[in-house]
């Protein structure tokens, strides 16, 4: 499971059809964002947006490198994984050995032709090559479907916030829900709960690095396809329902994966229509 939450707390109230105002759900929350979690693994599961590698991209940005084993490589490197702009690409012959670096263009080409990539294809025009003696290839860059974002009105608040401090203060607070994946400068971070003049989150996820931040420093909203948001939320709804009707028993927690072979029927059926379209294709 990525750290990508595709829906928020206030999507989810929405959707279960509750007259009553978001406020009245905060002591749910934490059940509520567990289970949109839990959805949201579901959707990249069905997607095969889960990987092979190590960290798992999904539908939104991670910022880190892939290594792949010489046992998975052959004269094209298939990434198993969605690209979106590349930092550098090596190869490493040994453990102890430095890394070489090679450039893209000259020794090796993306594919397809845009992003997001796939596919990493030797020109031929220089050493670059793949030998058997290899011990890995490393890939670092941005991963994932997309990394779009918009920009928020409401910036860092009064103090600004320490490498460390999971409270991050905000000018206004209207604009956030639990759920919500922000960008702060190099950042990303998880809102868990919203709080009169700040927020509760979760530090440097997808493989971002936590730093401070000052005061009046932009924030911005990462945007998930709008098919991955409404499949993590049919998901989610359906579970809540089943679990509110005492339907699905004891389950330990709104977050437990469904239980019965018609439950994985229906929610494949509704990924199937959803974000069928979106299923990673991979090669072999």
């Amino acid at each position: 499971m990525s750290d990508h939450c595709y829906a928020t707390r206030d999507d989810f109230i929405r959707s279960i059809g509750s007259t009553s105002a978001l406020d009245s759900w905060r002591e749910r929350d934490d059940d509520i964002l567990s289970l949109l979690r839990s959805a949201s693994s579901a959707v990249e599961s069905y997607c095969r947006r889960t990987g092979s590698v190590a960290t798992f991209s999904g539908f939104g940005p991670r910022v880190g490198t892939n290594v792949y084993d010489v046992t998975r490589v052959t004269s094209v490197l298939d990434l198993d994984d969605d690209l979106l702009t590349l930092t550098s690409l090596g190869t490493r012959e040994g453990v102890a050995e430095s890394l070489t670096t090679w450039s893209s263009g000259t020794d090796f080409l993306l594919r397809p032709g845009r992003a997001p990539y796939r596919y990493v294809v030797p020109t031929g025009e220089t050493a670059f090559s793949i030998p058997t003696s290899l011990k890995g290839v490393e890939v670092a860059g941005t991963w994932g479907y997309s990394n779009d974002k918009t920009t928020l009105t409401a910036t860092v608040g009064t103090g600004g916030i320490t490498s460390g401090a999971t409270l991050l203060p905000v000018s206004l607070v209207d604009e956030f829900s639990p759920g919500q994946t922000l960008w702060v400068e190099t950042e990303m971070m998880l809102v868990t709960r919203v709080d009169p003049g700040r927020l509760a989150v979760v530090r440097s996820v997808n493989g971002t690095t936590a730093a401070a931040h000052n005061a009046a420093v932009a924030i911005s909203l990462v945007k998930y396809p709008v098919d991955a948001r409404d499949a993590t939320l049919r998901i989610a709804v359906r579970r809540w329902k089943a679990l509110e009707a005492g339907l699905t028993g004891d389950m330990g927690g709104v977050g437990m994966p469904v239980t019965s072979e018609n439950d994985t029927r229906q929610e494949r059926a509704i990924l199937r229509s959803t974000v069928g379209h979106l299923a990673f294709e991979r090669a072999g």
